[in-house]
């Protein structure tokens, strides 16, 4: 979303995003990625999450989530969508 929010804020507009932008067969798949647990195991283990889905437009997207700190905080993270 381009600026920090706080984490209630940032997942009512994602998903908001997911409802506005996501084509609807791809809704489920995206919530079970943002698993925190499933999500915080990949990022501790060295691993980027990324999923690939529908938007409504037809178009097919890729969202990957980087770590940014080294220190083992999963939660300074950078989101990257962006076209497949």
């Amino acid at each position: 979303l381009g600026y920090h929010e706080d984490e209630a804020q940032f997942s009512k507009l994602f998903k908001k995003y997911i409802t506005d932008a996501v084509d609807s067969n791809y809704h489920r798949g995206i919530l079970n990625f943002l698993n925190y647990d499933a999500m915080s195991a990949h990022l501790l283990a060295g691993k980027t999450p990324k999923i690939t889905y529908k938007k409504v437009n037809g178009e097919m997207a890729e969202l990957c989530i980087y770590k940014l700190s080294e220190d083992g905080d999963v939660n300074d993270t950078l989101w990257v969508f962006s076209k497949e």
